[in-house]
């Protein structure tokens, strides 16, 4: 590689409790992309994993194993996954996956009916225009929330 050949990384995350590797993965600046597993939030193995470490108070350590050039770091992740057993990797081919193309239900227009239920639920624990609400169109919403108990809810439930 000349000097001019942008590059990335391959690293591994290991875990310091056990001295296994459990993801491969490619980036440019390794340090901002171990910050970036540390503090993602969707729920899958790898950041299970993470999770129970930083429980035990330790982060996982990411080691730097090859540099390749841009042009060559999908194979190179590839090479290195399939190289080795019982990764976190979703995907085991170094690829990146598939979107969902199914369009997501629109939501926004029950925005403004929970901002104004938590609005009321702040000022009073007793709430009678929820009671006197339709139960079926409040239920969802109340489900969509998690902002009362299920003891709460049966409650209401009663009252309409």
């Amino acid at each position: 590689m000349t000097n001019n050949t942008p590059t990335t990384n391959i690293y591994q995350l290991i875990d310091p409790r056990t001295g296994d590797v459990f993801y491969i993965g490619q980036a440019v600046n390794p340090a901002k992309r171990l910050e970036q597993h540390i503090n993602d939030a969707r729920p899958n193995d790898k950041r299970q994993r993470i999770a129970d470490m930083l429980a035990d108070g330790v982060e996982p350590v990411l080691q730097v194993v090859e540099v390749v050039a841009r042009k060559d770091a999908d194979k190179a992740e590839r090479r290195r996954i399939k190289e080795l057993d019982g990764l976190t990797n979703k995907n085991h081919n170094g690829k990146k996956r598939k979107r969902n193309r199914r369009k997501k239900p629109k939501t926004a227009h029950l925005v403004p009916a929970v901002r104004a239920y938590h609005a009321k639920e702040r000022k009073s624990r007793e709430v009678p225009e929820i009671a006197q609400a339709s139960w079926k169109k409040i239920k969802p919403m109340l489900d969509k929330s998690n902002a009362v108990s299920t003891h709460e809810l049966s409650e209401w439930a009663e009252v309409t």
